[in-house]
C-alpha cells in the first residue's frame, strides 16, 4: 500500500514538473557599475493549479529600479506568467543573481543562479582626474529687468487704450432685445407677415425660419401676459401657453409648432412645407384670437 502512494507522489510530480515550468532570463550578464540590467520571469502553469509568486523585494547584490506587474495568459490549458524588473549593482566583480522560488501546489520551482558581471568603466591612463565642483553662481543679468519693465509699460498702455475706446464705443441692442412701441398684438401680426415675406425656408434656411417664428411668440408672450418665455425651451412654452389657449385644436397646432421647431433647431428632422406653413398659421391664430377682445371692444 505505501508502494502505490509512493508511486502516485512520484507520478504526480513527473507530470507537475512535466507541466509546469519557471525561468529567469535577463538581456546582459555584463554591466558597468550602476548601469541598469533587465530581468525577465516567466512561469507556464497548468491552468488549473494554485500558485504563489515569488515575492521579489530584495535580491542580494542588487537594487531594484522598477517592479513591473505580473501579466497572465491563457493557452488552451496552461496559464502563462510574466514579470520584468529593472535592477542595477555597484558591487563590483562577478556578482550572483539568487534563484528565486514560485510555489505551485504546494511544491517549488525554482530559476538558475545567474552570475552577473559588474565592472567599472575603464579610464584611459594619464587621463586629468578633477574633483566634483558646487554649481558656479551664475551672475544676475540686469537687463532682465529693463525688459520686464518695457514689457510693464506696453501692457498696461494697451489696457489704457482698449478700456478708452470700448468705454466710447456705442453699445448695439440687438432687434430681439429692442422694447416695440406698438402694442403687442399688432407688433407680433406684423412680425409674423414680414416673416412669411422673407421666403427664409423656401431658400434652405428652415432654422432660421423657426428660430424667427419662435422669437416672435416669445416676445408676444413676455409683452402681452408677463410671461418668462426668452429663455423657456420648446417643452416649458408649450406647458406655460396651456391655460392660455382654450381651443384643443389650436392648442394641438401650437404644440406641434413648438416641437417641430426644436427637431429642425437641432437637425433631428426635415420639416415639409406644409408643416412651415402650418406652424406659423397656429401662432397667427392664436395671436388673432387673443386679440380679438381688444377688437371687438373698439368697434363698440
Amino acid at each position: 500500500m505505501k508502494n502505490l502512494w509512493l508511486f502516485i507522489l512520484i507520478t504526480a510530480g513527473i507530470s507537475l514538473s512535466a507541466q509546469s515550468s519557471f525561468e529567469a532570463v535577463v538581456d546582459t550578464q555584463q554591466i558597468k557599475i550602476g548601469e541598469p540590467i533587465i530581468l525577465k520571469l516567466k512561469a507556464k502553469l497548468p491552468s488549473e493549479a494554485t500558485y504563489q509568486w515569488p515575492i521579489v523585494e530584495e535580491l542580494q547584490g542588487f537594487e531594484i529600479l522598477s517592479l513591473g506587474k505580473i501579466d497572465s495568459l491563457f493557452q488552451e490549458d496552461q496559464v502563462i506568467l510574466s514579470q520584468e524588473l529593472r535592477l542595477t549593482s555597484f558591487d563590483s566583480g562577478d556578482v550572483f543573481m539568487a534563484p528565486l522560488h514560485l510555489k505551485v501546489n504546494g511544491d517549488s520551482l525554482h530559476t538558475d543562479s545567474i552570475p552577473i558581471l559588474v565592472y567599472y568603466p575603464n579610464v584611459k591612463e594619464g587621463q586629468e582626474l578633477f574633483d566634483i565642483k558646487a554649481p558656479r553662481e551664475i551672475p544676475f543679468n540686469y537687463w532682465i529687468l529693463v525688459y520686464w519693465a518695457i514689457g510693464g509699460i506696453i501692457v498696461l498702455a494697451l489696457i489704457y487704450y482698449l478700456a478708452k475706446h470700448l468705454r466710447k464705443k456705442p453699445v448695439v441692442k440687438s432687434e430681439k432685445n429692442i422694447e416695440p412701441k406698438i402694442p403687442p398684438g399688432e407688433w407680433a401680426l406684423q412680425k409674423l407677415d414680414e416673416l412669411e415675406a422673407a421666403k427664409l425656408w423656401e431658400e434652405g434656411n428652415t432654422k432660421g425660419y423657426y428660430s424667427e417664428l419662435v422669437d416672435i411668440l416669445r416676445i408676444y408672450l413676455e409683452r402681452k401676459f408677463a410671461l418668462k418665455a426668452m429663455e423657456s425651451t420648446a417643452d416649458e412654452l408649450i406647458v406655460k401657453m396651456k391655460p392660455l389657449v382654450e381651443d384643443e385644436d389650436l392648442f394641438r397646432s401650437i404644440k406641434q409648432s413648438l416641437q417641430l421647431s426644436a427637431l429642425v433647431k437641432y437637425a433631428r428632422h426635415r420639416s415639409l412645407a406644409q408643416e412651415n406653413t402650418q406652424a406659423l398659421e397656429a401662432i397667427r391664430n392664436f395671436i388673432k384670437l387673443k386679440e380679438a377682445p381688444k377688437i371687438e371692444d373698439a368697434d363698440v
